[in-house]
């Protein structure tokens, strides 16, 4: 079961970080050795990631256990670049520190503007990054060297944010797009896209679910003038869509809403214009500068000449990310598109709130934890549970017409549901699976959290929406912390179920039985 590490390198890195090295203490030479071991473990590892990952990609790794100043360093850890032309200031990173194992995105000898860039997406620290996962020394060392090489994989697959997305945002990269006027690669990318979606998803009838993401999608109507593409929402009950991504008649043209555009590398990305058209969830156009307010996206950089410069795209997602990226960032884009036509009105200036006018306030987000690691089978069949849980009362909303949001900030904040209320401020939900002391620690702080950090919640009503079996000790406990605590009944049926909520909770909503 050896992967390379064992517990006398976490005990060396605790024993000598820091400490300057001294070629006459025996003891040292000894831990000296022994960590160059670990570097030579986590060396190993790299390669192995590069090649199963990243067959384009290389590895680097200087395997000495003191930094430049001849200091014993706290971690051992070796980079990995995605292809041979990545940036050099950007790499994966995996190692061992005290305590944990570690795969993460980080920058390679960066300072000043570049770093500071990288630590407001990462956050306070990489425990509350959106693009690291961590793994205790006794799970890690559990591991053979096969299973820890597929759980860098799987965990770098779950980044909320892509290698190539950071890069663009801290400068390293500038995609300098084009608009594909090919018909073959445009119809082949679009393709695609969708055979992700649809891989990813469960049909339900005419509608598909994706789970991870929680949005619902379904082809036009056959017949229709746009039957080429997909309509994209957050209704259960297929009415109501975000936002339509539709396959252009003539590839390249920018009178369509929707494209496919390349970069100098032949990247594909799936880009949309701007532009949400009425319907009955907003009887105006929300284009341009609205879109870009209300969605809190910005635009990507589209070469074009003419009347092709004025319009303005945004990345939906790109092509060649891992298909399990491509869901999280359409469905992230769909959040975005149903939160800027749910905006709630302010009557004062008669303009639109968005969630995303905000500023995240401040770096720190509080201590960290850690949760045990899950088969990915577990973790699909939780972040599926979720998903259902989310959908069945989507549904009850929608039926009753109550207006609802859910999105996900750039830095990998993921808020569960906003329900607007009638003359009662609106509720801000955290859904969870389980009742352990870690999901009711985490619920309890994310609506702390979120309050905190936009501002346009601070007002909202939290609560925590648990399964069934809370103690009447806990729940009193929770509430006295100022959250408001409610339960649902969760009916298994083979790989789908449903779930039932109370009266209680549904009046909380704003629904009424019987009425």
């Amino acid at each position: 079961m050896s992967n390379g590490f064992n517990r006398e390198h976490f005990e060396l890195l605790e024993k000598w970080t820091g400490h300057a090295r001294d070629k006459l203490n025996a003891e040292q030479n000894r831990a000296y050795d022994a960590l160059k071991q670990a570097y030579q473990a986590t060396g190993t590892w790299a390669r192995e990631l590069q090649v199963r990952h990243f067959p384009h990609g290389q590895m680097k790794v200087h395997p000495r256990p003191t930094d430049q100043a001849n200091n014993f360093k706290p971690y051992t850890w070796a980079r990995v670049y995605p292809t041979s032309g990545a940036p050099e200031a950007l790499a994966f990173t995996v190692g061992i520190d005290v305590g944990e194992f570690c795969v993460k995105i980080d920058t390679v000898n960066e300072r000043g503007l570049v770093r500071a860039r990288y630590e407001k997406l990462r956050g306070a620290d990489h425990h509350g990054s959106p693009f690291a996962s961590f793994l205790s020394a006794e799970e890690g060392l559990a591991l053979s060297f096969d299973q820890l090489v597929e759980w860098s994989i799987e965990q770098i697959r779950s980044f909320n944010i892509g290698y190539d997305e950071v890069a663009r945002a801290l400068g390293l990269m500038t995609p300098n797009l084009q608009l594909v006027t090919d018909p073959v690669i445009s119809k082949q990318a679009f393709t695609y896209w969708e055979n992700c979606l649809r891989t990813g998803a469960i049909q339900k009838g005419s509608l598909w679910w994706l789970p991870e993401g929680g949005i619902l999608f379904k082809r036009h109507q056959e017949g229709s003038s746009d039957s080429g593409g997909l309509e994209l929402g957050l209704d259960p009950l297929g009415k109501l869509w975000a936002v339509q991504i539709n396959e252009p008649p003539v590839a390249g043209d920018f009178n369509r809403l929707s494209s496919i555009a390349v970069d100098t590398s032949g990247a594909r990305f799936l880009l949309r214009q701007g532009w949400l058209r009425p319907n009955p969830q907003q009887p105006a156009n929300i284009k341009d500068g609205d879109f870009i307010r209300r969605t809190g996206l910005s635009p990507a950089p589209v070469e074009g000449k003419g009347l092709a410069a004025k319009r303005q795209w945004f990345v939906v997602a790109a092509l060649d990310e891992e298909p399990e990226v491509i869901r999280r960032k359409t469905a992230h884009f769909v959040q975005r598109c149903w939160a800027a036509r749910t905006a709630p009105l302010e009557s004062a200036e008669n303009q639109f709130l968005s969630p995303f006018d905000d500023q995240l306030g401040g770096a720190e987000t509080g201590g960290t934890y850690t949760i045990s690691a899950r088969s990915a089978l577990d973790e699909r069949i939780v972040v599926r549970r979720h998903g259902i849980v989310w959908y069945c009362l989507a549904a009850i909303l929608a039926t009753k017409s109550i207006t609802y949001r859910k999105w996900q900030h750039a830095c990998g904040y993921e808020i569960d549901m906003v329900i607007d209320r009638e003359d009662a401020p609106p509720l801000l939900l955290e859904l969870k699976t389980e009742t352990s002391a870690a999901d009711l620690y985490t619920g309890v702080g994310q609506l702390y959290l979120y309050r905190s950090l936009f501002q346009r919640l601070k007002d909202h009503s939290p609560v925590l929406l648990v399964p069934n079996g809370l103690s009447n000790e806990l729940k009193s406990a929770i509430e006295n912390c100022g959250v408001t605590v409610h339960s649902y009944h969760f009916v298994a049926e083979g790989n789908d179920g449903h779930a039932e909520f109370s009266p209680e909770f549904l009046a909380l909503c704003g629904i009424r039985q019987g009425v």
